[in-house]
């Protein structure tokens, strides 16, 4: 079924000195059971007595010839073994006496396990019964073996990752008719939980053995399909396991495998099925907020990487006159983005947009080094053209109604990514991450719904004013709530104004204890105006 056997023929090999192992270590626990060992060395002896059998059974019909025994046997032996290593991890990985206790099983025991389904990942054709248990058990043993710190192997990895890939969704060259997965939701959940503690294995293992296995062009094809095939389960599965763990394995992925350069070939069409996915809540087929969220903490993820200022070394350009203070800079952003937009609808090619282009503020990255092929794929046009997509891309965003305080604090967090890390590089974008901001940070949450003191979008807020100590990010702060704060009034005054003498003291009770011990710095300025307001009430 699966062409790369190299690896299962090294395994085979490795395990059969691996049951002689496991052998030996049974035999002395026979001898003198009272011995305190290792942990892991202690607890695969009582695992392997539980399963030997379970294995026994399985490796007698996954090494017999095709059609000894029919697909009902494998499924059910398959599925005994996996039913019993489920049941081993409950057991074992559960709190007790104060203490997380966590399975690990050693190598010897996992490649006994592996035997009969490595001889059966050989076979040409298995059925999607027979898939969902095999992957069940490749995560089993990735997750509490192979992926703990020491015990991955990069050849191991480096197989793993085209064949797990291979078994969700076949082959790259697919026909363009149908849909690149075609496997029950379960067969592909448990695929991809195994993908995800792959790569949360890779990390484990270190810098060194990270950064050797994503520069190994081996594994450029094979991740390039993988993201693919995340993406389009993300967008097309109707099971809410499946999307976020699609969503969950991609974010770890960008996490772990932070190369800028690559990720920036594949950000179009992260950012264009992000969208999708967002923008699909307003339609029939409706998306879990979980889901929303996990595409902005992946978007979070990649405009951080991808366009660094420091990483990118961007410089801003105005030929007529300098840029004397931060609000300058904000009105030249909008200034540029304006002319974006402008230029985005001009059909006829003609230049009017450009009459004044010696005022407009110019983004560009300075003599940027090649890579190795001599290529230098994120030059300043590169950036134009895909901050324009990316920006068209959030203003579609932010049109569907973003409701839940989940979402909001998901959305609070890219906006203050944005300005931490790419204020410069993404400048056109900044007045829409202050308009996001702004509809983010509303009065709606001081409600009766209103959220909790210790809510994690008070502390994403919490983040942009406390933690940004810098004069820049705080003037920064000071710019987003004087172009917020006339909503905030707007929105405030028809309570204040309400027939319900209560109402006033509510809000402003509110304001204090949810809000106003947060902005230090505004608190001034709101209690003026609060005042104001007030006064206008009891002058009516």
């Amino acid at each position: 079924m699966y062409k790369g056997t190299l690896m299962f023929k090294k395994k085979t090999r490795q395990t059969s000195e691996s049951v002689n192992s496991i052998s030996e270590l049974d035999q002395q626990e026979q001898k003198d059971h009272n011995t305190t060992k290792l942990y892991p060395e202690t607890v695969s002896i009582e695992i392997f007595k539980n399963i030997k059998q379970l294995c026994i059974n399985l490796s007698q019909i996954a090494l017999a010839p095709e059609g000894i025994f029919s697909s009902l046997q494998l499924v059910n032996a398959l599925k005994s073994l996996d039913k019993s290593l489920i049941d081993t991890a409950k057991n074992y990985s559960r709190e007790k006496d104060g203490y997380t206790h966590t399975l690990i099983i050693t190598t010897n025991l996992a490649d006994y396990i592996f035997i009969p389904v490595a001889s059966l990942l050989k076979r040409k054709d298995l059925k999607d019964a027979e898939l969902e248990y095999i992957l069940s058990i490749i995560h089993f043993l990735l997750k509490y073996c192979w992926g703990s710190p020491g015990y991955l192997k990069k050849e191991l990895s480096v197989q793993f990752l085209p064949l797990l890939t291979y078994l969700i969704a076949g082959s790259p060259v697919k026909n363009d008719n149908k849909p690149i997965v075609e496997k029950s939701g379960k067969t592909v959940n448990n695929g991809i939980l195994a993908l995800k503690e792959l790569f949360i294995g890779i990390s484990n293992q270190g810098s060194k053995f990270k950064d050797e296995f994503f520069s190994d062009s081996r594994n450029l094809p094979p991740l390039g399909h993988l993201i693919t095939v995340l993406l389009e389960i993300s967008l097309n599965s109707n099971e809410l396991d499946v999307q976020l763990n699609s969503l969950d394995t991609l974010k770890i992925l960008y996490s772990t495998f932070n190369d800028s350069e690559f990720l920036s070939y594949i950000f179009p069409g992260n950012v264009s099925i992000i969208s999708r996915i967002i923008n699909s809540r307003s339609t029939s087929k409706k998306i879990h907020y979980k889901v929303v969220v996990k595409c902005f903490e992946i978007l979070t993820i990649l405009t951080k990487t991808i366009f660094n200022d420091f990483e990118l070394n961007t410089q801003l350009k105005n030929d007529k006159s300098e840029i004397e203070n931060l609000n300058d800079l904000l009105l030249k952003a909008e200034k540029l983005t304006e002319d974006n937009d402008r230029e985005s609808r001009d059909d006829d090619g003609s230049e009017s947009h450009i009459s004044n282009a010696n005022e407009k503020l110019e983004v560009f990255i300075p003599e940027a080094q090649s890579n190795t092929q001599g290529i230098n794929p994120r030059d300043t046009r590169w950036l134009e053209e895909t901050v324009k997509n990316l920006r068209k891309a959030f203003k579609s965003i932010l049109k569907v109604d973003i409701e839940r305080k989940e979402i909001k604090s998901s959305l609070l967090e890219f906006c203050y990514s944005v300005l931490k890390y790419n204020f410069q590089t993404l400048l056109s974008l900044i007045p829409d991450i202050v308009n996001a901001i702004g509809q983010t940070i509303d009065l709606n949450l001081l409600t009766d719904d209103a959220l909790p003191e210790d809510d994690e979008n008070n502390n994403t807020i919490v983040n942009l004013v406390l933690l940004n100590v810098s004069e820049k990010h705080m003037k920064i702060f000071d710019l987003i709530v004087s172009r917020c704060f006339r909503s905030w009034l707007d929105d405030l005054s028809p309570s204040l104004l309400s027939s319900d003498a209560k109402m006033p003291i509510k809000l402003m009770n509110k304001l204090k204890t949810n809000w106003l011990n947060w902005f230090n710095q505004i608190i001034p300025i709101i209690l003026k105006h609060i005042a104001k307001l007030v006064q206008l009430i009891t002058n009516l």
